[in-house]
């Protein structure tokens, strides 16, 4: 293509909590090629991933469903892989099903009645002032919506899945909507967002931020992998890009909320 990419993801590995965790091997799956959408897989080494490669034109069916657009997030890259140590995490979330009536379903009666920007400012300032935020200490769980605000509370990925899940209820594309691990450089700290694709672009709705920022405009985050509907993605930049957040002034605003991360 004419790119040459350094891949984040193999600096970085995975993010911090979840080196060390063991791989399932990726099983061998039926060729789909009947379609330019069709993948093949290759493990890369050391590194946990397995990337997706586009398979050549034949005449099998049936095919997988067509991959959604990369989210080149944060002035990245985003390069399709098969599979992550963190999939049955995504999975375990993204398959708890509709939320249902729960505390939410007044703000979600009101934001209804509204265009998209004004729901994203919405659901992602409500899920910031009502979840309380508390770091995972045995494990990292990712949740679902229900289940954060059963227990009151949950860490960055819980208030991403959660604003995730109320924008589907609204009606907003799966497609549209990735859950981001990012490594907030600044703090030395991993750290997730949600992304969601607004016309040619992305905007971030962020734990630590009710102000709702493009892509371009958040500092100091490095994408590591992201998540939408059953596809998944690292991260790479062009060689000839400096480090993200070079020359990015601005990020999103501290939440007051302490301890958030």
């Amino acid at each position: 293509m004419g790119r040459f990419f350094v891949i984040a993801a193999l600096l970085l590995a995975v993010p911090v909590r979840a080196v060390g965790e063991p791989v399932d091997p990726v099983a061998a799956e039926p060729s789909f090629c009947a379609s330019a959408i069709s993948e093949t897989t290759a493990q890369l080494p050391g590194s946990g991933l397995v990337i997706a490669i586009p398979a050549s034109d034949c005449d099998e069916t049936p095919q997988p469903p067509p991959r959604p657009a990369g989210p080149d997030v944060f002035g990245s890259a985003a390069l399709a892989v098969a599979s992550t140590p963190l999939d049955a995490r995504w999975r375990a979330a993204r398959d708890a099903g509709p939320p249902g009536d729960g505390p939410w379903t007044p703000m979600l009666r009101e934001a209804a009645a509204q265009e998209r920007a004004a729901q994203l400012r919405l659901v992602n300032g409500w899920v910031n002032a009502r979840l309380g935020f508390a770091e995972d200490i045995d494990r990292d769980d990712w949740a679902s919506l229900a289940r954060s605000f059963a227990r009151g509370r949950g860490d960055c990925e819980d208030f991403a899945i959660a604003k995730l899940q109320l924008l589907e209820s609204l009606g907003l594309p799966s497609d549209d909507m990735y859950l981001v691990i990012v490594r907030d450089e600044p703090r030395g700290a991993d750290h997730a967002v949600l992304a969601v694709r607004e016309g040619a672009g992305l905007v971030v709705l962020d734990s630590k931020a009710d102000r709702i920022l493009r892509s371009e405009e958040v500092a100091g985050y490095r994408p590591i992998l992201s998540y939408s509907t059953e596809f998944a993605w690292t991260h790479g930049y062009a060689q000839h890009l400096s480090a993200p957040g070079g020359d990015r002034a601005s990020r999103p605003a501290e939440r007051s909320k302490e301890g958030a991360q």
